[in-house]
């Protein structure tokens, strides 16, 4: 779960620090938009939100989004945390949770990516994280593994359009 917090903190704290969203506030948003968007987690487990130059950002908490692209496969046994998808950017992100070893999460999605026509390219490993990109026509794959708290590891899946 820290890992998921620090992901979302920094993952927020760059659009607002880019600009994208109320830049003329100093990076702060302002009361009313704070408050509308708790009742949207409260409510739906979801924040959408447009950054000053129309940009669509969208925080779903526990949800695989509508669109992310179907033939990057799902951890079986695995818990959905966190989608970001920035439609305007072409991005999608997904964080899952499992506790099933790192090895077997890697075996997993090599297997199935490249099943799937993806190309797997460059792999970075530690004795506590592996990471990998996969890349298919215009489409680059980010896989992120993760020991997490309890016996959890976390599974980031980044997918960019180019």
């Amino acid at each position: 779960m820290k890992f998921l917090n620090l992901f979302l903190l920094l993952f927020i704290l760059m659009v607002i620090g880019s600009g994208c969203i109320f830049q003329n506030r100093g990076g702060k948003l302002p009361d009313d938009i704070i408050n509308s968007q708790k009742e949207d987690i409260k409510n739906t487990g979801e924040i959408n939100m447009t950054g000053k130059n129309g940009e669509n950002i969208s925080f779903n908490n526990g949800e695989i989004p509508k669109d992310f692209p179907s033939d990057v496969p799902i951890y079986p046994k695995s818990k959905v945390l966190v989608s970001i998808s920035y439609s305007d950017k072409h991005v999608n992100t997904l964080s899952l949770e499992t506790g099933d070893k790192i090895s077997q999460i890697e075996k997993f999605y090599k297997k199935e990516l490249a099943s799937k026509g993806w190309k797997i390219e460059k792999i970075f490993s530690t004795d506590k994280s592996v990471m990998f990109t996969g890349r298919k026509a215009n489409r680059t794959a980010g896989i992120a593994v993760t020991i997490g708290d309890k016996s959890r590891n976390t599974i980031t899946i980044s997918i960019t359009e180019m």
